[in-house]
């Protein structure tokens, strides 16, 4: 047992060990911007310390704006500072240009990894003297919307659109190419400070990338932190100065020149106006689309004199982010005219055409109506600036179209190790035309009466009749064979009630009557023999018992051929009435049950049963001296029983069925082997008699027995 002192060592120990596994890690600190961007935004959001150096690109700190850059790598810093040598001390004095060393932890920004202070306190600063700023970056093949370029001191080219000042900031926005971007200078701007100097003119400015994301954390747009208006390099000195320059033609663009950032001037007249995103001038030589926010302010047929960026919109010049001075209004330009060899030209893109073709097919997709047409050789699109489908027109109509030709050409591709030749036209990939309203559609011709989806439809009830009709066909030829056995079976069974009439008359005529003979020749040998001699009179009365035996087994057989039960009733109603004939006054009980629900048995089948019935009933009344004779017939899912259940006197079976000149038993199982059904017997003396018979329902085995033993047994 361990002492009170040693307990308490051991307890310290114990808790020692679990507040240093308590105790977070000491973690070294991040030395690079680098280092810091290529966090994740969990472990940024962990507060990593930090001990990075840079220069400052942009301070703000009213707006808590603030970036530093080391090299390629550039990052947002939270504006609340304090001398690292004094930490209690706020540093307010920091400027552009600054060297500084900062201490802060990570943290996850809204976009990427940014620095803040430590447990939320200022960031730690040293100044370490001044710096220039680092060169500014250029973005790849002009494309504005790019992540890498976040916080990073950047340059780009653009035409000024509109400026103004509000809280202590001046916001200049920029239009470079198809990109639009504010610039942000902060500092106080009264009225006569405001460089409006600097609308319409095309610009060169360096600043901070400021990167606008959605809730996703995705790039949707930028600005640009510039400390002040040095930063902003004018090209040149705005439309003014250009109106009085010489027009060029559409061909003269693109071509080589030695300042490629000046804009040009063109003229020509509006041949389609799309608001909010240019129109398409036709010149002297050509047509062209114009990007320009005043697209609304012209009309069609206006004439019009445009300044502004030259570019390529597919293999044919356009013209950028330009300034439109309208002119006269004239009368709408006429389309030219394009048969369907000359739509894949693309020296027609973007002029005003006309199209003859068949309109296959029209629907609506982000606010814009989109038609598909064929001329006879290919099919192309055609696009509605609203959701707007032209009514009146129905498909396959014949139809004329006007709108601007947009045709995509297909570039060659270069082998590897050559140099690109010259090209005299370049192959296209497709056409399409942009309308300008519904009223570039009008109706030559309505279509004829067998349309595509008439005849689809007529072909498609067509093969559903030819369906239905093959149906029907089985249908009927099923009826047709079934109608036909039927009457087959019908015709048989009067075959077979003529043929059992003809054998009764026979036996009528013939044996009855030779045996009613023979009977009053007994009865005559008697009389005379009277009580003379016992041993004559013997043989002559067992003689008149057997006559008169087989006088009621040829009644009975004569009886029973002549029959018409079933052919009047079913198997029930004759069972019953079978049994109502066997009832006497003070004779046996004789009860009948049917269930389940009754069909028709193919022949000889409720023949043979009905046999088996009236074989087992006279059995019962006449040998078996039965009370209670029950008569049950089934008809039961997948087969038909028929039971007949006595209390009389019963027998051995063994020595019944081995009797001879009895062929009631016989007879029972032969016509169980007839309908190939499963008959029991179950009997012993003094205990009354069951018989059974259990016919499955298997028609084609059953018609074959019918036709086998088409004359049943009496």
């Amino acid at each position: 047992m361990p002492g009170p002192r040693q307990s308490w060592t051991l307890f310290s120990l114990v808790a020692f060990l679990l507040l240093r596994a308590s105790a977070p890690a000491q973690t070294e600190p991040l030395t690079s911007i680098e280092a810091i961007r290529n966090l994740s935004q969990a472990e940024a959001d962990r507060g990593l310390p930090v001990q990075v150096s840079g220069v400052v690109t942009f301070l703000d700190v009213p707006r808590s704006l603030a970036f530093i850059q080391n090299g390629p790598h550039a990052i947002y810093v939270s504006p609340r500072f304090a001398d690292a040598d004094q930490p209690g001390t706020p540093l307010v004095d920091l400027s552009v240009g600054d060297k500084v060393a900062l201490t802060g932890i990570t943290t996850a920004g809204t976009f990427a990894p940014a620095i803040t202070g430590a447990n939320s306190g200022p960031v730690l600063v040293r100044r370490e003297g001044r710096s220039g700023l680092p060169s500014p970056v250029r973005p790849l093949r002009g494309n504005l919307l790019d992540p890498s370029l976040d916080c990073l001191w950047i340059e780009a080219d653009g035409l000024v659109r509109q400026l103004g000042a509000r809280q202590n900031r001046l916001y200049i926005e920029i239009a470079s190419g198809r990109t639009i971007f504010t610039v942000v200078i902060p500092g106080r701007w009264p009225a006569d400070s405001i460089p409006n100097h600097l609308i319409n003119a095309s610009v060169r400015v360096r600043g901070v990338y400021g990167s606008i994301t959605n809730e996703h954390r995705q790039l949707i747009g930028l600005r640009l932190y510039t400390p002040n208006l040095r930063f902003i390099q004018i090209l040149d000195g705005g439309a003014d100065s250009l109106w009085s320059r010489r027009p060029l033609g559409v061909e003269e663009l693109m071509r080589f020149r030695q300042s490629t950032a000046e804009r040009v001037r063109l003229q020509g007249h509006v041949t389609a106006v799309f608001p909010g995103e240019g129109v398409f001038l036709r010149t002297t030589d050509g047509s062209i689309r114009v990007a320009t926010p005043q697209a609304g302010s012209v009309q069609i047929g206006q004439w019009v004199d445009a300044v502004g960026f030259s570019t390529m919109d597919g293999s044919r010049p356009a013209l950028e982010d330009a300034i439109l001075q309208p002119g006269p209004v004239g009368p709408p330009p006429d389309p030219i005219p394009l048969r369907p060899a000359q739509l894949l030209d693309t020296g027609r893109h973007g002029e005003l055409v006309s199209v003859r073709a068949t309109l296959m097919d029209r629907f609506s997709r982000q606010g814009e109506t989109l038609l598909l047409l064929g001329d006879g050789v290919r099919t192309f699109t055609a696009q509605l600036p609203a959701d707007d489908l032209p009514s009146g027109i129905p498909l396959q109509s014949l139809v004329q179209l006007t709108g601007i030709a947009l045709v995509e050409p297909e570039f060659p591709a270069l082998q590897s190790g050559t140099v690109a030749e010259p090209v005299s036209a370049l192959p296209a990939n497709s056409f399409s035309l942009a309308l300008r309203s519904t009223a570039d559609i009008s109706l030559l011709r309505r279509p004829p009466f067998w349309t595509q989806d008439r005849i689809l439809a007529a072909f498609v009830f067509l093969a559903f009749s030819l369906l239905l009709l093959t149906f029907w066909l089985v249908a009927l030829r099923r009826k047709v064979r079934s109608q036909t056995r039927i009457i087959s079976e019908k015709a048989a069974n009067q075959h077979i009630l003529e043929e059992r009439a003809r054998i009764a008359r026979e036996l009528h005529d013939t044996l009855e009557q030779e045996l009613a003979g023979i009977g009053l020749q007994l009865d005559l040998a008697r009389s005379r023999l009277g009580q003379s001699d016992e041993r004559m009179l013997r043989p002559v009365e067992l003689a008149l018992r057997m006559l008169r035996r087989c006088q009621s087994e040829t009644r009975r057989s004569i009886a029973n051929l002549r029959s018409t039960q079933l052919e009047q009733a079913d198997l029930p109603s004759a069972l019953r009435t079978m049994a109502e004939e066997h009832r006497t006054p003070g004779g046996a009980d004789i009860s009948v049950t049917v269930t389940g629900t009754p069909v028709k048995l193919p022949a000889p089948g409720d023949q043979h049963f009905l046999r088996l019935f009236q074989e087992a009933l006279a059995n019962a009344l006449k040998h078996a001296h039965a009370q209670t004779i029950h008569l049950r017939l089934a008809y039961e899912p997948g087969r038909v029983l028929a039971e007949i259940q006595d209390n009389g006197d019963g027998f051995d079976l063994a020595q019944g069925e081995a009797r001879e000149g009895h062929f009631g038993l016989r007879g029972m199982r032969e016509r169980a082997a007839k309908l190939r059904a499963d008959l029991t017997i179950d009997t012993a003396p003094g205990k009354g008699t069951r018989i059974s018979l259990a016919l499955p329902l298997r028609p084609r085995k059953l018609q074959c027995a019918g036709r086998l033993h088409a004359l049943p047994a009496p």
